[in-house]
């Protein structure tokens, strides 16, 4: 909701034709900053309307040359242009978000969804707003124009902490931990302190005890991680899982991804193209699944 869908779709085209298939492109009608950012990046603190954004996703797939919605509500109005430069193949598009109304129009519109569980939303709040997803997406008519997805598919974010030990886990979950609470409490958002600085800062009891009850993501042991992650999975029935480390410094982001890796037995994809090329003339082809 930060940008203008030309602005969106054209960024976004440039991406796709430096680095094809290896962009996605998330949109969400949230600010995603604090309110004073927000207003500075598009003069309120609040985000699109329920009413402005289909409107708004559905230009960023009209520039894009994607298929539309044939629902007439859920169509813009506004004049169709080319995002360039013009590129073969098209972002694929997702749509992002953590209420039942985000998952409801992804599905009318038959998009992919991505349901933001890295703020700590409970795994069953998770599965209740991907099952309206699904039934949505059911329920909606294949575009007139080919229509998108051939069927539904749900990705979940999720925050986490893997390190050899537990102990070792909450000790890099600390800064993470802080710049929440700072949030949460409207403090200042300042850069992640290091474990060490972290560890220094006492909050008191009381406010410790608030900190550390707040909602903030799977952090323990490479095997415990891994084991709440597969419960998360299962729970909610997503396609994939999105992993997010909110830890100080770049060595620790990896040591999770490494760590968990290495418990699910995996080892590095290939970098490889998945896109479909788009159709010269008449309608575009869909892009291909993730």
């Amino acid at each position: 909701s930060n940008h203008a869908p030309l602005v969106v779709a054209e960024q976004f085209t440039l991406l796709e034709a430096l680095h094809r298939g290896r962009v996605d492109l998330g949109l969400g009608r949230a600010p995603g900053a604090d309110p004073l950012t927000a207003a500075a990046l598009h003069r309120s603190v609040a985000g699109l309307g329920e009413e402005e954004f289909p409107q708004q996703v559905d230009q960023v797939l009209a520039l894009l040359g994607l298929p539309r919605s044939a629902e007439p509500a859920l169509r813009s109005s506004a004049p169709v242009l080319a995002a360039t430069p013009v590129a073969a193949t098209a972002p694929e598009v997702w749509l992002l978000g953590s209420s039942g109304y985000s998952a409801q129009l992804a599905g009318l519109l038959r998009l992919p969804f991505c349901f933001a569980g890295h703020n700590g939303a409970p795994r069953e709040v998770a599965a209740a707003v991907l099952a309206l997803y699904r039934e949505a997406f059911a329920a909606a008519p294949a575009s007139q124009e080919g229509g998108n997805a051939a069927g539904p598919r749900a990705l979940v974010t999720a925050s986490v902490v893997a390190a050899p030990t537990a102990h070792d886990a909450e000790r890099l979950a600390r800064p993470g931990r802080l710049q929440r609470w700072a949030e949460r409490t409207g403090g200042p958002i300042t850069p992640f302190a290091s474990p060490e600085d972290a560890a220094r800062v006492d909050l008191g009891v009381a406010n410790e005890l608030a900190m550390a009850a707040m909602p903030f993501g799977v952090v323990g042991a490479p095997q415990q991680v891994a084991a709440e992650l597969q419960d998360l999975a299962a729970v909610t029935g997503a396609d994939e899982l999105v992993l997010c480390s909110f830890v100080h410094g770049g060595a620790a982001r990896v040591q999770t991804l490494e760590l968990l890796a290495a418990a699910w037995g995996l080892g590095a994809p290939p970098r490889t193209s998945h896109r479909a090329p788009l159709a010269t003339a008449g309608a575009p082809t869909p892009v291909g699944s993730r």
